[in-house]
């Protein structure tokens, strides 16, 4: 039995076991685009384009944060960097957030979506997940070992391991393509429509064909009685939906889009009279309505295969 010591120095790696890890993927040759299999928690909207079922979490955030944290330390630029707004957190789940610290651990929030992040920081956890769903695959491939070494200088990222600068391994010529995620731009989420949001839906249909009847609820502010707090839903809460869905699409906390400063859909701040398909724009970039999710491509390896 694996000592809370030992549980702790492989904690990083459970986000990639959580989000991207899948039995499959041992089988995935990486050299071909057909037959890419979408990554678990995500569903394909269209040929190699697949898109998160979720916002990212406040757990998936502290995955994250707390990589940082083991790699580069608690008083480092990288760490800090990943703290999400104090104010916006706290305006969102009443949630403590120092400066040294991140305080995202409450099991009653831990499936809520992240807010209080800008949007570099966005991007930066976009390009970590990146890497380390990778990692992951080349781990699970036996291509590389599992990690034993948290020095910042021991880091794995795709560009280095292509171009042979990853604990100088050489790159296997059979794995030519890698996942990038990113955030979705405008024409990804009309696609992502077509999956009809559960939420929007009178009757919401079990794996074993069963319905059961839902209420219509968007989690946008008509829906919110006077005395129900105001805050966004946990994404686990239609427990009946389909597991191909997309969920809170168009509801709960508005989505980051590709475009600095453009959203999609609405948030718990919003009426529900809005249009829930148009792309807004916002001056207040960081607060505590706004969440966001990943898309994932597969995209070849140019520089080193010609």
């Amino acid at each position: 039995m694996q000592t809370q010591k030992s549980l702790m120095k492989y904690l990083p790696f459970l986000f990639v076991v959580i989000l991207s890890a899948c039995t499959s993927y041992k089988n995935m040759p990486l050299n071909s685009s057909a037959d890419l299999l979408p990554p678990p928690g995500t569903t394909e909207i269209s040929e190699n384009l697949f898109f998160d079922q979720t916002e990212v979490t406040n757990f998936h955030w502290l995955e994250y944060s707390y990589w940082l944290k083991r790699v580069f330390g608690e008083d480092s630029e990288e760490f800090k960097s990943s703290i999400p707004n104090k104010e916006a957190h706290e305006e969102a789940y009443g949630l403590n957030i120092s400066t040294n610290s991140l305080d995202l651990k409450h099991p009653a929030y831990r499936d809520y979506p992240v807010v209080g992040i800008s949007y570099q920081q966005a991007l930066d956890y976009s390009q970590w997940r990146s890497d380390r769903v990778m990692e992951n695959f080349l781990v699970k491939k036996g291509i590389l070992s599992l990690p034993h070494s948290d020095h910042k200088d021991s880091i794995f990222t795709i560009r280095k391991y292509f171009t042979g600068q990853y604990l100088n391994i050489q790159p296997n010529p059979e794995i030519q393509y890698y996942p990038e995620y990113s955030l979705p731009n405008h024409e990804t989420f009309k696609k992502s429509s077509q999956f009809v949001d559960s939420l929007y839906a009178d009757f919401i249909e079990t794996s074993k064909g069963k319905k059961h009847a839902t209420t219509n609820d968007v989690n946008c502010l008509d829906q919110t009685s006077d005395s129900t707090p105001i805050r966004p839903s946990s994404v686990n809460s239609q427990v009946y939906n389909k597991k191909l869905k997309i969920h809170h699409l168009k509801g709960n906390v508005r989505e980051m889009t590709a475009t600095k400063g453009e959203f999609f859909g609405l948030s718990f701040m919003d009426s529900c009279d809005l249009d829930d398909t148009k792309i807004r724009r916002d001056d207040n970039l960081v607060n505590s309505y706004t969440g966001f999710r990943n898309v994932c491509i597969y995209l070849k390896w140019e520089d080193g295969f010609e």
